[in-house]
């Protein structure tokens, strides 16, 4: 009896693990294509009203999202509410192929340089670029630190006398706040141009993270301590998204986007499961709070990366960098 219940339960983790990678590998293929396809949708002077709107969208849907799936799993039961999002997929990808758009002819597949030579030609070009390489090392900073806390706020949550599903309501704040960053996206690109809109929101996502660590007290006032925190890194988030992909896609020339978005998504979200793997050793060797306290810092110093950079100096916007 132990043993088939054991053979069950490899059995299960086995399909889960592959469930996660398979989805994993949709999820990043989807996003890739999405900021790929972007500029070619839109005229490139108007990519910061697009992601903007794109920005307002996601933080819509992470506001609403959650509070939706509990109501179709209280009515519904589980398995149909994963059905009807799953048949939200499908949906969106028909509505996706109704979209028409004149788009030049792909290259013969004899002609292509192949999968190496085009992730080469990617690193390439980002190595070589002084604006999207050090862009690349504060996003791939900021995943490796996220990944850390990504890991143990739950339980951290859990020290500090608040129930799991308070993460629910940080999530929220943060796309509250969200919501007033995509509002103010266009103005600030004028402001202050999109290389310090990068600099900017990545200062803003690590002087939100201190305050995990200096959450204390009761949990009330621990919790509205962590609420504060993430309608800075809330805002800051979007800040940064807006500047950060925006500059970027104007940066690269069409016939690299690709190459450089999939090889900085790789190179950016490779370090995220490391950073998980990273906050559970320090958790188990420092404790939780000085493991959330080393995210929290690597996160205020990624700034760096771009901070010293050409992104601090000139005002750069769409027009000077296309």
């Amino acid at each position: 009896m132990n043993d088939q219940s054991e053979q069950e339960r490899s059995s299960n983790l086995w399909r889960h693990t592959n469930f996660l990678r398979f989805w994993s590998a949709n999820i990043i293929s989807d996003f890739g294509s999405g900021i790929t396809f972007l500029p070619g949708l839109i005229s490139r002077d108007n990519l910061v009203e697009g992601y903007s709107k794109l920005s307002a969208s996601n933080s819509a849907i992470e506001l609403s999202g959650p509070a939706l799936a509990a109501t179709l799993i209280e009515l519904l039961t589980a398995p149909i509410a994963l059905v009807i999002d799953a048949a939200s997929f499908l949906l969106s990808s028909v509505l996706l192929g109704t979209m028409k758009l004149d788009e030049p002819a792909p290259q013969p597949v004899a002609e292509r340089p192949s999968t190496w030579q085009q992730i080469r030609q990617g690193l390439s070009f980002i190595r070589h670029h002084t604006q999207l390489k050090p862009m690349l090392l504060n996003n791939s900073s900021m995943q490796l630190f996220g990944g850390i806390i990504d890991a143990l706020l739950i339980i951290y949550l859990l020290q500090l006398g608040l129930p799991a599903t308070f993460v629910g309501v940080i999530f929220a704040v943060g796309s509250v706040a969200g919501l007033a960053a995509a509002a103010w996206g266009r103005r600030a690109a004028r402001r202050f141009g999109l290389g310090r809109m990068v600099v900017l929101g990545s200062l803003l996502i690590g002087v939100g993270a201190l305050a995990r660590p200096l959450a204390f007290g009761t949990p009330w006032l621990a919790g509205a301590i962590l609420l504060l925190g993430q309608t800075v890194s809330g805002f800051g988030n979007t800040v940064y998204d807006i500047g950060y992909y925006s500059l970027a896609q104007s940066l690269t020339p069409d016939e690299l986007l690709g190459r450089v978005n999939a090889t900085g998504l790789f190179v950016s979200f490779g370090a995220l499961p490391l950073g998980a793997l990273l906050g559970g050793v320090l958790g188990e060797l420092f404790g939780l709070r000085t493991a959330v306290a080393i995210s929290s810092i690597g996160l205020l110093l990624s700034v760096l990366w771009v901070y010293f950079s050409p992104l601090r100096y000139p005002k750069i916007s769409l027009s000077e960098s296309v």
